[in-house]
């Protein structure tokens, strides 16, 4: 069976609507595979134990009657020693199957329990003792008695998914089972990023290793494109983000060649086409591997990612189907941004509070509770206390810097936000996070101009409407209105190339009118047209946007290229958010009290008397953040 590789979610293109998903019967028998008992002797075999147990979930979920929790809930009661009724009740389930594995030489033998989650009553118990060549009898035999104690039928095509993805080489298997213990072992979002080569990653040698023995092996193709999807989504590197992607795809497209109604397969394709851009068809993918395994918890969570930002209602309810799937879970992420989408940010930030553990992958979980509190509350200081506690734990993250240094830009003190500079830039000097943090530098200092030829050259920077779209308000703000046009016009080539009729796309088409709108009114020409056009879309988008500019900005742009004062006014109020929060910048990612659609309103008094409670509480959380700083509440660069 592949790594068991948690689904990230970043906002991305989508869909409009959501196929709705069939409910599981109420009554449907439920089981949780506990990870076996290593009695081996020796811990390195811990790998085998738990892989053992892996495959035997695995197996079962196959199994259309039958409701399985996902490795990731049950896993976490690995050496608690909790009573089987609480872990049943936590789990939500009818049954439990736990047992202990004993390897000795090449005989393994395995002593299997089935219990009853109610009162704790064993149900079975049977010993299993079969040679290592014969692993593979060993996992039917388990799977076959569990389903009859079950009363479960196991009809043919049940039993032909069984062998879907494995393996007939005892030795293959092995190394992919060393390969997931070592990959959940080292995997985290810093280890990415000081990772000299992906070829000497070692859990990618050793299912390069699986595959040299059994060529055909789709869980070994699986595992290693699932490491590779990994590795792309915490990677800064446009480069290896792309090779990532290329060489995980390759593996992908293979499996479905070699097991084209294999659901595992066809979760992957999803996730690679989202990653890709490509959501609709990432969408239908895991719809697919939904169809054929309902018990495929890790396929909701990314199909809740595929649904972000345009139908966070949908990404709520794939998240939803996979908690019942996976009630332990800790990754909530999909459904925190759906929230903060839609305008739910204390939802959504105590939801994220929940998820701290005090391991690892709390480096995102506290980057994401900064970035809330920095974008969706307006309150840099307090995204500063978030990052401090991530750096404290994670001295090299790169988020953590690039949050210290936001919030510093947002809080109006460049000179400190340009010292975190070198933190950020620490071994990726070439990514696009390094770019956009020098070139709002300048752009914050004023220099424009400087901007604009920063961005010019920088050609690691991939072609995009993002780019373009930049490029374009530079040129603006040089007063080059030719150069902004061509940029605009670009951008909207690009984004109509992308194809999909996500919210993403709706967004990108909406805000590149907006800038046509107001190029069109610095050039003396009619923006009521794309004005107009522009208030009408943003009824149809979520009204907060993390990460993103707030839509409050938008509407109050748009309302001045039409000439409408009190609408602009009534808009710009709502972006002094509650509890003394600003959103420091306007929809073009310019400096909100000097924006150049805005600047139109100077003179206006109540225009003038907004803009002096804006900086007011702009110096203020710069104050406040000096003085935390001083008191060592949050990090210095």
């Amino acid at each position: 069976t592949p790594p068991a590789l948690a689904a990230e979610a970043t906002p991305n293109a989508d869909s409009r609507t959501a196929e709705p998903v069939a409910a599981e019967p109420a009554a449907l028998p439920s089981i949780a595979v506990l990870p076996f008992e290593n009695f081996s002797g020796q811990e390195e075999d811990e790998y085998f134990s738990d892989g053992l147990a892996d495959t035997v979930l695995h197996q079962l979920a196959q199994v259309r009657g039958l409701r399985v929790i996902a490795r990731n809930s049950t896993f976490q009661f690995k050496g608690t020693n909790l009573d089987v009724r609480e872990i049943g009740q936590r789990l939500g389930v009818t049954n439990v199957l736990e047992g202990s594995v004993q390897r000795y030489g090449d005989q393994v033998r395995v002593i299997a329990q089935l219990v009853r989650a109610a009162d704790g009553a064993h149900i079975w118990s049977e010993s299993f003792d079969y040679a290592f060549d014969d692993i593979f009898a060993l996992h039917d035999a388990i799977a076959a008695a569990v389903t009859s104690q079950m009363k479960v039928a196991l009809l043919p095509e049940d039993r032909a998914r069984l062998a879907l993805g494995g393996t007939e080489n005892p030795a293959a298997y092995d190394l992919a089972m060393l390969a997931i213990a070592e990959h959940n072992k080292r995997f985290s979002p810093s280890m990415v990023e000081r990772l000299a080569s992906d070829e000497a990653y070692l859990p990618l040698q050793l299912l390069r290793r699986a595959l040299s023995l059994d060529p055909d092996y789709v869980d070994a193709m699986l595992g290693i494109a699932g490491i590779y999807n990994s590795l792309a989504w915490q990677t800064s590197n446009p480069e290896r983000y792309r090779d990532y992607l290329d060489k995980g795809e390759r593996m992908v497209d293979r499996a479905i060649e070699l097991a084209p109604g294999y659901s595992a397969a066809w979760a992957e394709k999803g996730s690679f086409e989202r990653r890709r851009g490509k959501a609709d068809a990432g969408i239908r993918a895991l719809e697919r591997a939904i169809s054929l395994n309902a018990n495929d918890a890790d396929a909701h969570g990314v199909l809740a990612v595929a649904h972000l930002p345009g139908n966070p209602e949908a990404a709520i309810h794939h998240m939803d189907r996979k908690q019942a799937l996976d009630p332990e879970t800790r990754f909530f992420r999909p459904k925190v941004i759906a929230l903060s989408l839609l305008g739910r940010v204390d939802e959504a930030v105590d939801l994220a509070k929940s998820t701290l553990v005090g391991e690892a992958w709390d480096e995102m979980t506290l980057a994401d509770l900064a970035e809330m509190e920095l974008w969706a509350r307006g309150r840099p200081d307090e995204a500063a206390r978030w990052a401090g506690r991530l750096l404290a734990s994670q001295p090299d993250s790169l988020r953590g810097a690039e949050v210290m240094a936001s919030a510093w830009m947002a809080a109006g003190d460049l000179e400190r936000a340009r010292a975190w500079l070198p933190r950020i830039e620490a071994g990726r000097t070439e990514s696009r996070d390094v770019m956009f943090f020098r070139i709002s530098l300048r752009l914050r200092s004023g220099d424009s101009a400087g901007a604009r030829a920063l961005l010019a050259e920088t050609p690691v920077v991939e072609e995009s409407s993002w780019r373009r779209e930049l490029e374009a308000v530079l040129c603006v703000l040089d007063d080059d209105f030719e150069c902004a046009a061509t940029a605009l016009e670009r951008a909207a080539e690009i984004t109509a190339a992308e194809g999909a009729a996500g919210e993403a796309t709706h967004s990108a088409r909406l805000q590149q009118d907006l800038l046509g709108a107001a190029i069109a009114a610095h050039t003396g020409n009619d923006a009521g047209p794309l004005a107009r056009a522009v208030l009408e879309d943003l009824r149809e988008l979520p009204r907060t946007s993390w990460g993103g500019p707030r839509i409050e900005f938008r509407d109050a742009e748009a309302y001045v290229l039409l000439g409408d004062i009190g609408g602009a006014l009534e808009a710009l109020e709502a972006t002094l958010l509650p509890d003394g929060g600003i959103v420091p910048y306007d929809s073009f990612r310019t400096l909100a009290d000097e924006g150049f659609v805005l600047s139109r309103l100077d003179g206006e008094p109540r225009y003038e008397d907004w803009k002096a409670r804006f900086r007011a509480r702009r110096a203020a959380l710069r104050d406040r953040m000096i003085r935390m700083e001083a008191a060592g509440e949050i990090p210095r660069a």
